[in-house]
């Protein structure tokens, strides 16, 4: 039900698909997005999360980046947002390149 079973960038901001209800997580709250590696996650703790063959989902807790939220099936396609109050969601899209990219873009036009 929590699982990410795909990410969608639409024109008013990114929606996290699951079985269950899904996540928007509308551009006015992003501050930055930035692919990243497993490395710079470091070793997680789970708060309230599962992790596992579904991927993991839930919040989570490491040394290097605190506490996070994650919807990720794919640990080596890493992607972090910040959002404008210091949350940060971890996601797999692939390939990241491009979603980071997009996103970024939708970000500079909301800028202006």
């Amino acid at each position: 039900m929590f699982a990410p079973l795909a990410y969608t960038v639409e024109s008013a901001g990114i929606v996290i698909n699951r079985m269950g209800r899904n996540v928007h997580v509308p551009y006015d709250d992003v501050a930055e997005v930035q692919r990243i590696s497993r490395g710079d996650v470091g070793f997680g703790i789970r708060l309230w999360a599962s992790g596992g063959f579904f991927g993991f989902y839930g919040s989570f807790w490491s040394r290097r980046l605190g506490r996070f939220q994650a919807y990720a099936t794919d640990t080596r396609h890493l992607v972090l947002i910040r959002h404008v109050d210091g949350r940060k969601l971890l996601l797999s899209p692939y390939p990241e390149d491009v979603f980071v990219e997009f996103v970024q873009n939708r970000l500079a036009q909301n800028a202006s």
